[in-house]
């Protein structure tokens, strides 16, 4: 099978990790991919290390922010432009399906549109209530491009709502969750973590991690600390991330909140890390505090590592989370979250109960293997329906 992955943009955040994942998966199931970028950056470097081709070109989203509403022709008319001679590139490698890795970009709809090669849809956000984009075209002409698509896949049960409740789609759509490791990792971390095992420390150590924005709600960590370290002096919170914004990677209002409640001992900005799972070595729990998260590779990442993760009932962290089991939940503002803070370190043997069993869940569920099997099945499946439609319409009448 080959198959031609667009890609809506070239760094290393969530959802192009878990294409990543996808790609490796696929790969030992003998899949020939090659991605295709709007541009070069750590993506592309990154695809090509595992000696898979990358290709650039520029095509648009077809959502943007309110400023940014006036150029949707001028995005329609760039992708449509791309797709066209993306098209020819997909005849030449005589590719089998083309795969589209989010919905903020329709390139992949055109490509298959102009090529006649089947089509994959992955849903990996809101789109609007999460980052805050506005969709260029009314539900109903959205609606026509991802209803055409042989299969339409989401990574959470939250994102399938979302798509279903706010009719931008139909058609059936399948939940899918994401890979995050290969089995043989998660035994290593395991090891890893027996290794070094040890009860929750009286200074507690957390974690948030992910691009520093609003909608990732760090604030709520921060605040949620000035109510713990009354009671844990010694606790610590490691900001992981860095915002969108070469001039301010870290923003002011972030260092100020921290200033103004006396938190620079508590509270340390690393900046983004390629590996958080250097962090992950040296947390307690990961606190995951997004209102709208789609899925939450972090929090399969943390509980790959034996981590408990402290998270706000919403979203696709209500899924990952089962409360009290492999992690907890909270809901309301950073007192609530606070609460849960200090009785997980109140309680270092039943935190360490939610690590073991959090490890156990992840394994289970979220490995690359798992993940490239079930969207291999689904790959074949779009296939298998574009032939019989072709094969019906040939048919004479």
């Amino acid at each position: 099978m080959r198959v031609a992955c667009f890609t809506h943009y070239v760094a290393l955040y969530g959802a192009n990790r878990s294409l990543l994942e996808l790609l490796k998966g696929l790969k030992a199931q003998g899949v020939e991919a090659r991605v295709f970028a709007p541009s070069d950056g750590p993506l592309t470097e990154t695809v090509r290390s595992l000696g898979i081709q990358a290709t650039t070109y520029p095509y648009a989203w077809w959502v943007a922010g309110v400023d940014d509403r006036t150029r949707r022709w001028h995005r329609l008319k760039t992708t449509v432009s791309a797709a066209r001679r993306l098209a020819s590139a997909v005849a030449h490698d005589d590719v089998d399906l083309i795969y589209t890795n989010s919905y903020v970009t329709p390139i992949g709809h055109w490509v298959s549109r102009f090529s006649g090669v089947p089509h994959a849809w992955h849903f990996r956000e809101y789109s609007y209530v999460d980052w805050g984009f506005i969709d260029d075209w009314p539900r109903i002409l959205i609606r026509k491009l991802i209803d055409a698509a042989q299969g339409r896949i989401a990574n959470s049960a939250a994102v399938k709502r979302h798509m279903l409740a706010t009719r931008r789609c139909s058609r059936p759509i399948e939940v899918i969750y994401n890979g995050v490791m290969q089995v043989v990792d998660f035994d290593r971390l395991r090891h890893d973590a027996s290794m070094g095992q040890r009860a929750i420390s009286q200074r507690g150590r957390f974690a948030i991690v992910g691009l520093l924005h609003s909608v990732k709600n760090q604030a709520a960590a921060i605040r949620a600390m000035a109510i713990v370290v009354r009671r844990y002096p010694k606790a610590k919170l490691f900001v992981v991330g860095a915002s969108d914004r070469v001039m301010e990677p870290i923003p002011s209002a972030y260092r100020q909140l921290v200033g103004s409640l006396g938190l620079q001992e508590n509270v340390e900005f690393t900046g983004f890390l390629a590996d958080p799972h250097e962090i992950y070595r040296q947390i307690d729990a990961l606190l995951m505090c997004s209102t709208n998260e789609a899925w939450g590779r972090v929090t399969c990442e943390a509980m790959a590592s034996c981590k408990p993760v402290i998270g706000l009932r919403a979203g696709g962290t209500a899924e990952l989370i089962q409360d009290g089991v492999n992690g907890v939940l909270y809901e309301g503002d950073h007192e609530s979250l606070a609460q849960r803070m200090i009785e997980m370190l109140d309680n270092p043997l039943h935190a360490r109960e939610l690590g073991e069993n959090a490890w156990r869940i992840a394994r289970q569920n979220y490995s690359t293997e798992r993940h490239s099997a079930q969207m291999y099945d689904v790959f074949l499946r779009c296939i298998e329906r574009s032939s019989n439609k072709g094969e019906e319409s040939r048919r004479p009448l």
